[in-house]
């Protein structure tokens, strides 16, 4: 898989887009740690983009969810 220089920040995260035989991945980073890397499922840098945004998203909402109980 080869590293594009397609970085994006979203909520405090990067968004790193790789491409591999026309098809696209996401990585999602903080700092140069790797938190998670997809798979190369996308056949657009956009729909990578915005899988990895949705992913972020996700996160952060269950985390939320999660240590909201605890902050009671």
């Amino acid at each position: 898989m080869t590293s594009s220089r397609a970085v994006f920040a979203h909520r405090g995260f990067e968004l790193r887009l790789h491409a591999a035989d026309r098809r696209f991945a996401f990585e999602v980073g903080d700092h140069d740690l790797t938190l998670h890397a997809s798979a190369a499922d996308f056949c657009t840098p956009h729909a990578a983009e915005r899988a990895g945004r949705h992913f972020v998203d996700d996160a952060l909402g269950a985390f939320a969810s999660a240590s909201a109980g605890l902050a009671a």
